[in-house]
């Protein structure tokens, strides 16, 4: 598994694993997440789209996580966020869609020990009841911004 850094030690870009492909004997983490935001429409006019629990709980999306030796010395520690085809809700938005993890499966989800045929039932869409959508401020769409505007609800 390579994400973090590239061959030349710069930081990668990869933030997204496909669910499909990842190694089920990698340590797992949770991301412990308010939500996440998705895009529609073309590239010169983005509309995000905020998914989030309908109670505004907290969302654990499914990661995978390592150690990583630096170039210059030292250790980092990195994560990436295991991704799952869309369920009904964010299919006419994206096709891709971070996993969701079933908060009463979490323990089972961080056990090393979990047997690795149980794992891809934990990295299916979440069931389209889990997550409400709400368009999202068009800030969001650069990471200079940041602030509670980025999350005010924008009349349709």
């Amino acid at each position: 598994m390579t994400w973090g850094t590239s061959a030349k030690g710069r930081s990668s870009i990869v933030i997204n694993w496909r669910s499909e492909s990842f190694p089920p004997r990698s340590p797992r983490c949770g991301v412990i997440t308010d939500g996440f935001y998705e895009w529609s429409g073309p590239k010169e006019a983005r509309q995000p789209h905020w998914f989030h629990r309908p109670d505004h709980a907290l969302v654990i999306l499914a990661g995978m996580w390592k150690m990583q030796e630096q170039k210059e010395g030292g250790f980092v520690q990195s994560f990436v966020v295991l991704t799952t085809r869309a369920n009904g809700l964010i299919a006419p938005i994206h096709d891709r869609v971070p996993v969701v993890l079933d908060e009463s499966r979490f323990d089972e989800w961080m056990h090393a020990k979990t047997p690795e045929p149980v794992l891809p039932s934990m990295v299916q869409p979440a069931p389209n009841e889990w997550l409400v959508a709400e368009r999202a401020s068009t800030l969001v769409n650069s990471v200079r911004n940041g602030g509670p505007e980025l999350l005010a609800r924008l009349l349709d």
